[in-house]
């Protein structure tokens, strides 16, 4: 599914670990903003490369994936004060 898209392994790549990076920073308080905004920017990124190769119903599956960071953004970090 993913060779589809056109997408170079390098990207591929630097894609997985921004969203491990973002995965590792809602663990925490304190970058839990951050860490959403990154996992709703690679939501983003995998709907821009689904939509630029033509897979429609994707893109449509993706939009949950993309608005679910902010509602957790909206709902706070569990052990934050």
């Amino acid at each position: 599914m993913v060779a589809s898209l056109g997408v170079s392994p390098t990207v591929m790549g630097m894609l997985t670990v921004s969203s491990i990076l973002g995965a590792v920073f809602i663990l925490f308080p304190k970058p839990f903003v951050e860490g959403n905004l990154v996992n709703a920017a690679g939501a983003m990124v995998m709907a821009y490369y689904f939509w630029s190769s033509g897979n429609m119903q994707t893109v449509l599956i993706e939009i949950p994936f993309f608005l679910v960071p902010f509602l957790m953004i909206y709902l706070r970090h569990p052990f934050a004060k």
